[in-house]
């Protein structure tokens, strides 16, 4: 702490299991948004109103809708975060063992 500003460690200054638990929330953390905000767009079929979003986040999740599946996030996208996370959860285990 300097003053009452926290000072944030770099990623790279972490320990090799800190820094796998950090991308594992990330990813969790994404995991839960892509699908929450897929859901609410099949639902509303636009991202106005979404929860913490303004209009100038949900107009450019509009305006980048994929094509193919008319979601802001694609199926490819979804599960390229869920490969992400088998990874890491593999790293870990082998890392604690």
């Amino acid at each position: 702490m300097k003053g009452n500003i926290y000072i944030m460690p770099r990623i790279n200054d972490l320990t090799e299991d800190r820094q796998l638990f950090i991308k594992l929330r990330i990813c969790l953390i994404m995991q839960e948004f892509m699908s929450s905000l897929n859901d609410y767009y099949i639902r509303n079929e636009t991202c106005f109103g979404y929860p913490a979003f303004n209009q100038s986040i949900a107009l450019s999740y509009d305006n980048n809708i994929c094509p193919n599946e008319k979601l802001p996030f694609s199926q490819k996208e979804i599960e390229e975060n869920e490969s992400s996370l088998k990874d890491i959860k593999k790293q870990i285990i082998a890392f604690r063992y």
